[in-house]
């Protein structure tokens, strides 16, 4: 090692990809205005309130109280980038929770 820590360098646990590319700058751009236009809420755990804001599709996983439940449906802005997200993790082009993050 040089000395450099590389917080994005090859993955350390097994059976963990990353992959640069998946959308072009026009592409990512779009995404950002669509996310944006949604309502983010701060994450929320235990009573504790984060500073990343979020919203659940399909199905949330409530760590207040423990619950799963079906929630927003899917926005059909998210269909190329699950596709290609679930085809590179060898799922199928099914996703039944997806979790928008914001900083």
């Amino acid at each position: 090692m040089n000395g450099v820590l590389d917080l994005f360098g090859a993955p350390t646990v097994p059976r963990v990809s990353m992959r640069d590319g998946i959308t072009d700058l026009d592409e990512e751009a779009a995404l950002i205005v669509r996310i944006d236009a949604k309502i983010l809420s701060p994450f929320r755990c235990q009573g504790w309130l984060g500073k990343r804001l979020t919203r659940p599709f399909g199905w949330r996983d409530d760590f207040e109280d423990g619950s799963f439940y079906e929630t927003n449906p899917h926005p059909d802005w998210r269909k190329p980038v699950g596709d290609y997200a679930a085809t590179f993790a060898g799922l199928g082009a099914r996703f039944f929770l997806i979790l928008v993050n914001s900083d």
